[in-house]
């Protein structure tokens, strides 16, 4: 009997004035995303190594914990950071990259004085055509221009560079 009555309270909502009314059951359901993401922040104290900084700040797995998430952190701006972020998670947790979403595993966006850097992780940096596909579609939904060029540098190329610049292994 007291299952039956925890049931029936699972569909109805106490509202502000006391009554009680039904909710539709798709106002229940939460809307799974493909993957579960993580949100991390960097701290960048110089004296730890690169996995020592990071900090796991949330995961979610559906739209509404998304949204709920971003409506508790700070905005791009008080972060330093501008709307590349937003825009990046956004094409990430939408599988906006059509059959190459499932390559892509991460990103970053790094404010700098010399100039921002946007980082996109793939799974596979061998895999050009994908890469190439998925930066095209991460320049229309960033809406940089075709004269603007962005380089695509593989993680283990980085990890060895001798100067401050890493040659590019695509370019679109």
């Amino acid at each position: 009997m007291a299952g039956n009555k925890l049931e029936e309270m699972e569909d109805v909502e106490k509202k502000e004035d006391g009554i009680i009314e039904d909710i539709a059951p798709e106002m229940q359901m939460k809307h799974p995303l493909q993957n579960t993401w993580t949100l991390w922040y960097y701290e960048n104290d110089r004296t730890k190594s690169w996995e020592e900084n990071q900090r796991e700040i949330t995961s979610f797995d559906t739209a509404e914990d998304f949204w709920s998430l971003y409506n508790h952190i700070k905005t791009a701006s008080e972060l330093r950071q501008d709307k590349y972020w937003l825009e990046i998670l956004l094409c990430m947790i939408g599988e906006a990259f059509d059959e190459h979403s499932e390559d892509v595993c991460g990103a970053v966006v790094n404010i700098r004085s010399k100039g921002d850097k946007i980082g996109l992780w793939t799974a596979d940096g061998l895999k050009g055509q994908s890469i190439m596909k998925i930066g095209e579609k991460l320049k229309q939904r960033l809406n940089i221009g075709r004269n603007v060029a962005i380089g695509y540098q593989i993680h283990k190329d980085t990890m060895v560079k001798s100067g401050s610049i890493t040659k590019n292994t695509y370019t679109l």
